[in-house]
């Protein structure tokens, strides 16, 4: 190995110990809003998840990674001149029309080889631009960039012009089906999250803390489940506007956020209105025993 590539892949090692952990707790974050904004449009829960971070090339993402993605879209960064990429498989553009457009949560996501319609391109843009909000939303790393709409199209040729040697750090997110996995890819410049990553190793460690400040307004669904029932499918096909459920006595309930149990209570009225009474969090000691159902 020569001295270039033997110094590349020492940036590419240091991006990916150094850079990746922060910027997957960004991702993390992002993730949680993303899915929320994505359950309130469409009815029903969107389970997009983060598989990993990784420092790679450029030129990886569009070779190996991502060489199946329908949708290419590029993310200018108004502060130093810097391109996000995002890249879209064509079955999660088939999962989010299934969801929009009412197939419900037991539509395959399935693509047909062929270019992207009008309305398709239209969605996962959308999908983009809420992604990339959230991310800015959620930056932990120092002042949040603002991320520009560039450019987008059907293939990788929207890059010409870009520097695909440059080491970037890929987020893969994917939703799970029957029919196979969802993905999305989002690539972001190294040096955004780590301007000098071999000075920042050698510099005050606590440089790298992330500042949890700037988390605090960052929006979370939290659900309270009152009850779970198992009933029988011939009751469940005789339901009709106007039966009754009963619910049974309701004691303690979980209050989940991104679909984790993170507080247990009970239900009550304040105000008039139907609460939730917190009474401590689920991964306390006292908290190993189930809630009452």
């Amino acid at each position: 190995m020569n001295r270039a590539a033997a110094s590349r892949s020492a940036d590419l090692e240091r991006h990916g110990r150094v850079s990746v952990p922060p910027m997957a707790e960004c991702f993390e974050l992002a993730l949680r809003r993303v899915r929320a904004q994505l359950a309130t449009r469409t009815g029903a829960d969107a389970p997009i998840e983060l598989v990993g971070v990784r420092a790679v090339e450029l030129e990886s993402l569009v070779n190996t990674e991502a060489a199946d993605a329908v949708i290419w879209s590029t993310w200018p960064m108004a502060q130093g001149g810097h391109v996000g990429v995002i890249a879209i498989e064509g079955n999660l553009i088939a999962f989010l029309m299934g969801r929009l457009f009412g197939e419900g949560d037991a539509a395959p996501a399935l693509w047909t080889p062929r270019a992207p319609t009008t309305v398709e391109k239209t969605v996962s843009q959308r999908l983009c631009r809420e992604l990339m909000d959230a991310l800015a939303g959620a930056w932990v790393l120092g002042p949040p960039p603002r991320f520009l709409e560039g450019k987008s199209g059907s293939g990788p040729r929207i890059l010409a012009g870009m520097d695909l040697q440059q080491i970037v750090l890929c987020a893969t997110l994917a939703v799970s089906e029957e029919t196979g996995t969802c993905r999305l890819f989002v690539a972001l410049p190294a040096v955004v999250v780590t301007p000098d990553v071999s000075a920042t190793e050698t510099a005050n460690p606590t440089s790298r803390v992330p500042k949890f400040d700037r988390v605090m307004p960052v929006e979370l669904e939290l659900v309270v489940e009152l009850a779970r029932l198992d009933l029988p499918f011939g009751t469940l096909e005789r339901l009709a506007p106007g039966d009754e459920i009963p619910l049974g006595v309701i004691g303690e309930v979980e209050g989940r956020v991104g679909g984790k149990p993170a507080f247990i209570g009970r239900p009550g009225i304040t105000g008039g209105q139907r609460s939730f009474r917190v009474e401590r969090r689920a991964n306390s000691d006292s908290s190993s025993r189930a809630p009452d159902r």
